[in-house]
């Protein structure tokens, strides 16, 4: 997990991402992954602060979450 927003870092999405092929391998069932990506995110740490950006990070986190089952 990130220290700063505490949302999983890439390391654990790939864990997790490997763990889900190998089920739906193993049940024959059907995987499906969304990326969502930020473009040019980190150009927001600049003018707004690493603070402020992270926070943005986490509402955005938080919203998809609320949206997926």
């Amino acid at each position: 997990f990130d220290p700063v927003t505490r949302l999983p870092n890439r390391d654990l999405f790939l864990d997790r991402l490997a763990q889900a092929v190998t089920l739906a391998k193993r049940d024959g069932v059907p995987l499906t992954v969304m990326l969502v990506g930020l473009a040019d995110f980190r150009r927001l740490t600049g003018p707004v602060g690493e603070a402020a950006s992270s926070s943005l990070l986490v509402e955005i986190a938080d919203r998809l979450q609320r949206c997926l089952p």
